[in-house]
């Protein structure tokens, strides 16, 4: 064979192991990239029914949001908001004119007494606590003046904490429906309330009146240190110490006639003795007179029968 033929032939072998090389590798890549293809094809319709279940969820929230705002109202946050009247329930609010706090009531021509928030307060475990219906007393940029629309209840408006206030413009009907039965309740419990410390009132009055009428009889009883100097004895002393004095006297007195007694029951002895004796010795004379018998005596008084003469 020709050299030039032999040199075509190797070549053609070259090309020939070069082509099955480049076949192997494009069928690889080929079928790589068919891989990628259905994978994609398969993200992209994952994708797009994801894509439409988020568009239903993105209008079901954008519902939901139109449906708050409407129950709800716009909101702002106040911040820097705090008590400055507890007596009279007045908050000032960090958020104003500048915010759009008020400016469609203004841009109407509404007065600033007729605008109407409802605030509610942060708490630390990241709840909300509804302080009431305010209505605005003075608005500026930056800043605003708000009255709560009924009397705080004693220490109400001193327990609301300082800080971020949530300011809306509505409370749903639902809501104003449960509020308005607490503040009933509220109503009702605190004319009880106010009828209970009347009662009490009443009783405290009483006891001191009765503590007061229990003093006096115990200064009758026990005396009373501070009487008038020209005072009864008794007075000063009490009747418990004037009767057991009396007692005293009394058992004194006793003993006195008791002793009385005893002499006058002796002396009566010693007399009957003494008659018996006389009464023996006139017995020895002629003619002599009787002489009685006994001599009797009493308690008190002693009762003696002399000799008949």
């Amino acid at each position: 064979m020709h050299v030039l033929g032999k040199v075509c032939l190797a070549f053609v072998v070259i090309g020939a192991i070069g082509a099955i090389l480049l076949t192997s590798m494009l069928l690889d890549v080929r079928s790589h990239w068919m891989e990628q293809v259905e994978s994609r094809q398969e993200q992209y319709v994952t994708q797009k029914e994801q894509l439409a279940d988020a568009r239903i969820a993105v209008s079901e929230l954008e519902k939901e949001i139109n449906r708050h705002m409407q129950a709800w109202g716009r909101s702002w946050a106040a911040v820097n908001s705090g008590v400055t009247n507890a007596r009279e329930g007045e908050v000032t609010l960090g958020v104003g004119l500048a915010s759009g706090l008020g400016a469609r009531a203004q841009a109407s021509g509404r007065p600033l007494e007729s605008i109407t928030v409802q605030l509610f307060a942060p708490q630390p475990d990241g709840s909300s606590t509804y302080l009431g219906d305010f209505t605005l007393r003075g608005l500026d940029a930056n800043q605003s003046l708000a009255q709560l629309n009924r009397a705080p209840l004693p220490g109400e408006a001193e327990s609301w904490p300082s800080g971020t206030y949530r300011v809306r413009e509505l409370v749903p009907p639902s809501w104003r429906g449960v509020l308005g039965e607490l503040q009933t309740e509220l109503t009702i419990a605190a004319q009880d309330l106010q009828e209970e410390q009347g009662r009490l009132q009443l009783q405290e009055e009483h006891l001191a009146s009765s503590q007061e009428l229990l003093q006096q009889r115990m200064h009758e009883l026990e005396g009373d240190p501070e009487a008038p100097e020209d005072a009864e004895q008794s007075v000063k002393d009490g009747l418990v110490a004037t009767l057991a004095k009396l007692e005293d006297e009394r058992n004194q007195a006793l003993a006195a006639t008791n002793r009385l007694r005893r002499q006058l029951s002796d002396m009566i002895a010693t007399l009957n003795r003494r008659l018996e004796e006389n009464r023996s010795q006139v017995a020895q004379l002629p003619g002599g007179n009787s002489l009685p018998e006994t001599v009797t005596g009493q308690v008190g008084a002693a009762t003696i029968n002399s000799p008949t003469r």
